[in-house]
Protein backbone atom coordinates (compact mmCIF):
# COMPACT_ATOMS: atom_id res chain seq x y z
CA UNK A 1 0.00 0.00 0.00
CA UNK A 2 1.82 3.61 -0.89
CA UNK A 3 1.79 6.38 1.73
CA UNK A 4 -0.90 8.32 0.14
CA UNK A 5 -3.13 5.28 0.09
CA UNK A 6 -1.90 4.90 3.84
CA UNK A 7 -2.52 8.80 4.63
CA UNK A 8 -6.28 8.34 3.36
CA UNK A 9 -7.20 5.03 5.07
CA UNK A 10 -5.89 6.64 8.61
CA UNK A 11 -7.86 10.21 7.66
CA UNK A 12 -11.11 7.96 7.15
CA UNK A 13 -10.72 5.82 10.59
CA UNK A 14 -9.93 9.16 12.56
CA UNK A 15 -13.35 10.23 11.27
CA UNK A 16 -15.13 7.70 11.29
CA UNK A 17 -14.19 7.06 14.74
CA UNK A 18 -14.33 10.74 15.54
CA UNK A 19 -18.37 10.16 14.34
CA UNK A 20 -19.15 7.70 16.51
CA UNK A 21 -19.24 4.74 14.05
CA UNK A 22 -16.34 2.66 15.70
CA UNK A 23 -15.37 0.06 13.82
CA UNK A 24 -18.14 0.20 10.98
CA UNK A 25 -16.50 0.38 7.42
CA UNK A 26 -18.91 3.14 6.10
CA UNK A 27 -21.85 5.38 7.94
CA UNK A 28 -25.32 4.99 7.49
CA UNK A 29 -26.62 7.32 5.04
CA UNK A 30 -29.75 8.04 6.90
CA UNK A 31 -27.85 9.71 9.23
CA UNK A 32 -27.01 12.28 6.93
CA UNK A 33 -30.02 12.76 5.20
CA UNK A 34 -31.52 15.74 5.21
CA UNK A 35 -35.26 16.59 3.53
CA UNK A 36 -35.22 19.51 1.30
CA UNK A 37 -39.37 19.21 0.88
CA UNK A 38 -40.85 22.47 3.11
CA UNK A 39 -42.81 21.65 5.82
CA UNK A 40 -46.90 22.41 5.17
CA UNK A 41 -48.94 24.19 7.49
CA UNK A 42 -51.68 21.18 8.80
CA UNK A 43 -54.06 24.22 8.84
CA UNK A 44 -54.75 26.58 5.87
CA UNK A 45 -57.27 28.02 3.95
CA UNK A 46 -59.05 27.48 0.59
CA UNK A 47 -57.21 28.71 -2.45
CA UNK A 48 -60.43 30.11 -3.04
CA UNK A 49 -60.50 33.02 -0.91
CA UNK A 50 -58.25 35.47 -0.68
CA UNK A 51 -57.00 38.96 -0.19
CA UNK A 52 -59.14 41.91 -2.15
CA UNK A 53 -62.43 39.21 -2.69
CA UNK A 54 -65.60 40.13 -2.72
CA UNK A 55 -68.22 37.80 -0.38
CA UNK A 56 -72.16 38.15 -1.36
CA UNK A 57 -73.69 40.61 0.71
CA UNK A 58 -77.16 40.03 2.96
CA UNK A 59 -79.06 38.84 3.44
CA UNK A 60 -77.44 35.94 2.12
CA UNK A 61 -74.93 34.17 4.77
CA UNK A 62 -70.98 34.15 3.20
CA UNK A 63 -69.04 30.50 4.29
CA UNK A 64 -65.47 30.63 4.60
CA UNK A 65 -63.64 27.38 4.77
CA UNK A 66 -60.56 25.31 4.51
CA UNK A 67 -58.32 22.85 5.56
CA UNK A 68 -57.02 21.53 9.03
CA UNK A 69 -56.11 18.05 10.46
CA UNK A 70 -59.90 16.34 11.55
CA UNK A 71 -60.95 17.59 15.13
CA UNK A 72 -58.98 21.09 14.94
CA UNK A 73 -61.00 24.06 16.14
CA UNK A 74 -61.08 26.69 14.62
CA UNK A 75 -62.05 30.52 15.64
CA UNK A 76 -63.05 32.91 12.89
CA UNK A 77 -63.61 36.65 13.91
CA UNK A 78 -65.39 38.91 11.60
CA UNK A 79 -66.91 42.46 12.46
CA UNK A 80 -66.57 41.82 16.22
CA UNK A 81 -68.05 38.12 16.35
CA UNK A 82 -66.60 34.84 16.88
CA UNK A 83 -67.47 31.86 15.24
CA UNK A 84 -66.09 28.56 16.16
CA UNK A 85 -65.81 25.56 13.72
CA UNK A 86 -64.20 21.97 13.79
CA UNK A 87 -62.54 20.66 11.08
CA UNK A 88 -64.64 17.06 9.95
CA UNK A 89 -63.13 13.68 9.07
CA UNK A 90 -62.63 14.97 5.41
CA UNK A 91 -60.29 17.33 7.09
CA UNK A 92 -62.53 20.22 6.19
CA UNK A 93 -63.90 23.48 7.89
CA UNK A 94 -66.38 25.36 7.22
CA UNK A 95 -67.73 28.69 9.02
CA UNK A 96 -70.92 31.43 8.03
CA UNK A 97 -70.02 34.62 8.63
CA UNK A 98 -73.52 36.81 9.54
CA UNK A 99 -74.98 38.40 7.08
CA UNK A 100 -73.13 41.75 5.96
CA UNK A 101 -74.41 45.08 4.19
CA UNK A 102 -72.51 45.98 1.18
CA UNK A 103 -69.87 47.70 1.85
CA UNK A 104 -65.75 47.17 3.41
CA UNK A 105 -62.99 46.48 3.70
CA UNK A 106 -63.09 44.00 6.16
CA UNK A 107 -60.59 42.13 7.65
CA UNK A 108 -61.18 38.37 8.43
CA UNK A 109 -59.00 36.52 10.51
CA UNK A 110 -58.64 33.00 11.42
CA UNK A 111 -57.01 31.31 14.78
CA UNK A 112 -56.57 27.13 14.76
CA UNK A 113 -55.99 25.17 18.47
CA UNK A 114 -52.87 24.17 16.22
CA UNK A 115 -51.24 27.73 16.59
CA UNK A 116 -51.26 28.52 13.26
CA UNK A 117 -53.48 31.57 12.30
CA UNK A 118 -54.59 33.22 9.05
CA UNK A 119 -55.56 36.36 7.88
CA UNK A 120 -57.79 37.97 4.74
CA UNK A 121 -57.62 41.75 4.32
CA UNK A 122 -59.54 44.13 2.28
CA UNK A 123 -62.40 42.36 2.11
CA UNK A 124 -65.77 43.90 0.05
CA UNK A 125 -69.35 42.23 0.47
CA UNK A 126 -71.33 43.02 -2.58
CA UNK A 127 -73.41 41.18 -5.30
CA UNK A 128 -71.19 38.10 -6.75
CA UNK A 129 -72.36 36.49 -9.84
CA UNK A 130 -70.70 33.16 -11.18
CA UNK A 131 -71.16 32.78 -15.15
CA UNK A 132 -69.84 29.57 -16.73
CA UNK A 133 -69.30 28.82 -20.34
CA UNK A 134 -67.97 28.92 -23.53
CA UNK A 135 -68.90 30.37 -26.50
CA UNK A 136 -72.71 30.43 -25.46
CA UNK A 137 -71.97 33.18 -23.15
CA UNK A 138 -72.87 35.29 -25.88
CA UNK A 139 -75.84 36.91 -25.92
CA UNK A 140 -77.62 39.90 -27.55
CA UNK A 141 -80.10 41.48 -26.31
CA UNK A 142 -81.63 41.82 -29.89
CA UNK A 143 -81.63 38.41 -29.52
CA UNK A 144 -84.29 38.48 -27.42
CA UNK A 145 -87.84 37.61 -28.04
CA UNK A 146 -89.02 41.10 -26.20
CA UNK A 147 -85.86 43.03 -27.75
CA UNK A 148 -87.55 46.00 -28.53
CA UNK A 149 -88.57 46.28 -24.64
CA UNK A 150 -85.19 46.86 -23.66
CA UNK A 151 -83.82 49.02 -26.25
Amino acid sequence: MGTMSMFRSACFALLTAALGYGNELFPDPADFTVSLAPETPSFKLSATLGDHMVLQRAPASAVVWGFAPPGTEIKTTFNGATVTSTAGADSIWRASLAPTAAGGPYTITFSASTGETASLSDVLFGDVYVCGGQSNMQFSVNGNENADAYA
